[in-house]
């Protein structure tokens, strides 16, 4: 900055006045902000207020002027460089909208915490499983830029911040204000192409062991290798498995299939239909049908069928519980092993029996008792028309009827169905080309053990006892 110049000394005063043209004022690039600069080199040099704004005004600076600055300067002739003396109100842009995810979007395998903080490595949180309905993610509005005013006076618009959009892809659906992105089925959450997809088969292109961790999934899973012994597959549709089920778990609520085979204590859990090329040492609970090549030395209860009738069919060992038929070509063995065969009605659906009856008779109660009551308040409601407590007393009553009859009718359906199984259980049977000797066979509360070689036979209770029939 050029020097100061003065003004010739004023021989009345004793003063020199600054000229103006001695005096800096900067603005900053964005015209927020002006600076002044003034140098009073002795106490004889001076400037007036009138002079100092006026270099302000002709600076075009006509907002934010700090006044008592100006005062202190004038009135104690302190010299400053740079000093602050406009400040404007500076714009602020807007922020923009944010889009947050209801999921990790990370799909590294990591393990899971217990309490204690100790990792799971079995539980590798690799799947993010969803449901139909279920929110995956959301947006927030971008918001509005707010307006400044520059030291001269100028207004300066905040700009608007941006609206970022959520990008549904297969399987996800906007809301109706774009603000949340929803499943449009259940399944597994897959980024594809910067879009979220659901993709309701999971398909494993490896063994399940260390690297998958156990699979948790509520649709239909496909491993196309073996599942190592200690891990669980769990599913809400089906299961498919092409490798073999060693000493694991597996659970669906749909149909299970294992094209090669289990063994060494693996745990195979159903509510449908079970399909394994062969079993040993396995834990087999079947809702319907069970389908399989050989069966040895398992644990087995199938609400419906065994079927073991393809490749050497046998059922060898073990304790089996099957409530309507079992076929097989060979069951038992040559040296006598203890297989236990158990039909007919079991002790599941004699509670299942037992609990609706103890249901019903209970409902029925309630239901007298609620009649008595009603038949009570009837007639005192008719003398007592305006009487609100009376009144209130009735409707519960004939509501709380309502619902008891509701309930009576759908447990008494339930009680008709479990008495059709009974009665179709009472021809429960076993079909096989030879039962050998040490099988011990149960048909419903009767019991049979061969003494000999059976061949091409059917066992099934006539008359009160087994009788062996031969195969038609």
């Amino acid at each position: 900055m050029d020097n100061f110049k003065f003004k010739p000394k004023d021989q009345h005063s004793g003063t020199h006045m600054i000229d103006k043209s001695d005096i800096n004022i900067e603005i900053s690039s964005d015209y927020y902000e002006a600076y002044l600069t003034i140098n009073f080199n002795d106490t004889f040099t001076s400037i007036s207020k009138e002079d100092l704004l006026d270099v302000i005004e002709k600076k075009h600076i006509s907002y934010g002027i700090n006044y008592d600055v100006i005062e202190e300067i004038i009135k104690n002739k302190r010299s400053i460089t740079k000093f602050l003396i406009a400040k404007g109100n500076k714009h602020k842009n807007g922020e923009d909208g944010k889009i947050t995810y209801n999921f990790d979007i990370n799909d590294s395998p990591r393990p899971s915490l217990s309490e204690s903080g100790k990792a799971d490595h079995k539980n590798l949180n690799i799947i993010h499983k969803v449901k139909k309905g279920e929110i995956l993610g959301s947006r927030t509005s971008p918001t509005d830029g707010t307006e400044g005013i520059t030291v001269t006076g100028k207004t300066i618009k905040g700009k608007p911040g941006k609206l970022l959009n959520l990008k549904p892809g297969k399987n996800t659906i906007l809301s109706n204000d774009t603000n949340y992105l929803i499943a449009n089925q259940n399944g597994f959450i897959k980024i594809v192409d910067e879009r979220v997809c659901v993709i309701p088969i999971l398909e494993i292109n490896s063994d399940v062991g260390v690297s998958t961790g156990n699979i948790h999934f509520n649709g239909k899973i496909i491993v196309n290798g073996n599942v190592e012994k200690g891990y669980t597959i769990e599913s809400e549709d089906e299961i498919e498995i092409y490798g073999i089920v060693e000493g694991s778990k597996i659970i669906a609520t749909g149909d299970i299939r294992i094209h090669q085979g289990a063994n060494n204590g693996a745990s195979i859990i159903s509510d449908n239909n079970i399909t394994v090329k062969f079993m040993e040492g396995c834990i087999v609970r079947c809702g319907k049908k069970l389908i399989c090549e050989a069966v040895l030395h398992c644990d087995i209860e199938s609400k419906e069928e065994l079927i073991v009738n393809e490749g050497k069919g046998l059922i060898v060992g073990g304790r089996i519980k099957v409530r309507k038929k079992i076929t097989a070509k060979n069951i038992g063995s040559q040296i006598g092993t203890l297989t236990k065969l158990q039909l007919g009605i079991d002790d599941s659906l004699l509670s299942e029996y037992k609990n609706i009856n103890d249901i019903i008779k209970q409902l029925k109660d309630n239901i007298g008792k609620l009649n008595q009551a009603i038949t009570m308040l009837q007639p005192q409601v008719k003398l007592k028309s305006n009487d609100s407590k009376l009144n209130s007393m009735l409707e519960k009553s004939l509501s709380t009827k309502k619902q008891y009859l509701n309930k009576l009718k759908v447990n008494e359906i339930e009680l008709n169905n479990i008495l059709k199984i009974i009665d179709e259980l009472k021809s429960a049977k076993i079909s096989s080309d030879i039962i050998h000797t040490g099988v011990k066979i149960k048909i419903n509360n009767s019991y049979y053990n061969p003494r000999s070689i059976l061949k091409n036979v059917i066992l099934m209770k006539d008359e009160g006892e087994i009788r062996a029939l031969p195969k038609v």
